[in-house]
């Protein structure tokens, strides 16, 4: 829903002027929006993870991959070497 401002009320990025000129005055940084802040607080999440979960991920990263390799090879060496 629209609402009103006066003069002296805060304005926020996007806000719709459909009358006369307006002059604002910036208060906070470009850094300061929403989407920064965000951004902001899933970089500290992913800072503070775990111990079991840092582990975890990096076990992921090595165990997938081997796995996919010995499936692979479990599917191929069979029908290769014993017809």
């Amino acid at each position: 829903m629209p609402v009103t401002r006066g003069p002296g009320d805060p304005v926020f990025a996007g806000a719709i002027n459909n009358e006369t000129a307006l002059r604002i005055q910036v208060t906070r940084a470009a850094a300061d929006n929403t989407i920064a802040r965000i951004i902001r607080m899933v970089e500290q999440a992913e800072d503070s993870r775990a111990p079991t979960q840092r582990f975890i991920d990096r076990f992921s990263r090595w165990y997938m991959p081997s796995i996919v390799g010995l499936s692979a090879l479990v599917v191929a060496i069979p029908p290769l070497f014993f017809g």
